[in-house]
């Protein structure tokens, strides 16, 4: 997992790292979500280590839904 620069989330999936949407928001015309999941939103969480100098970290998101796993923040100064 990974919040990227501008606070948004990616997953990897495949192989591949996807950016996560909110599945809450809705989709705009063409089928889309019209938002991001990231430190914007109110429920996003910020990365908890899952042990003293451990790899794994929690992050929970809304609604109490926590991601479990090891978590690069690239956001300057971790918040």
């Amino acid at each position: 997992m990974n919040i990227d620069e501008g606070g948004l989330l990616w997953i990897e999936r495949a192989g591949v790292m996807k950016p996560q949407f909110c599945p809450f928001v809705g989709v705009d015309e063409g089928g889309r979500r019209k938002s991001e999941c990231g430190h914007w939103c109110p429920l996003f969480g910020d990365p908890e280590p899952t042990s003293e100098g451990g790899t794994e970290h929690v992050l929970t998101l809304c609604y109490g839904h926590m991601l479990v796993g090891e978590i690069t923040d690239e956001r300057k100064g971790n918040a």
